[in-house]
């Protein structure tokens, strides 16, 4: 896949790919433990792109997932943590696939959709219960029409 990382200093680039390396690295592990539908919709994500957005977002349309420097470079984001999250990203596209357009009125429920889709990946990829709790009591919930602020 291919991953795509500007900004900041080459140390801390090199440190945002390594992350992103082994996240990449921990779904093919566990691929095979993975239900094939669920594969599949990993496969959504087409490309990474790590930089300094203003959020982390996917976009729906390409399959890019843009990653917020800073939240990959978390010392919370757990390797599991990271490839859970690229596996929700993923079911957005999956949602946008379906017809599901994101709007202030449907966001909460695709967000809670997306997290419940990713915790059966992220049990296999390792999460911890309390990561696991962290994914299942998450609220936020984002709008924008377009999914790509940088088109």
């Amino acid at each position: 896949m291919p991953v795509t990382i500007t900004g900041e200093e080459a140390d801390e680039r090199n440190q945002v790919r390594a992350r992103i390396d082994a996240a990449i690295a921990l779904i093919n592990a566990h691929a095979d433990q993975l239900d094939p539908a669920d594969v599949n919709i990993i496969h959504n994500v087409k490309s990474i792109t790590a930089s300094d957005w203003l959020y982390s977002f996917i976009d729906v349309r390409t399959g890019r997932f843009n990653l917020l420097f800073s939240d990959v470079l978390n010392p919370g984001m757990s390797t599991a943590f990271l490839a859970t999250d690229i596996a929700h990203d993923a079911y957005h596209v999956t949602q946008h696939r379906r017809g599901m357009e994101n709007t202030p009125e449907n966001a909460p429920l695709y967000e809670r959709q997306a997290n419940a889709f990713s915790m059966r990946p992220g049990k296999i990829f390792g999460l911890t219960p309390d990561e696991l709790n962290v994914i299942n009591s998450d609220r936020h919930t984002f709008y924008n029409p377009s999914h790509d602020p940088y088109p």
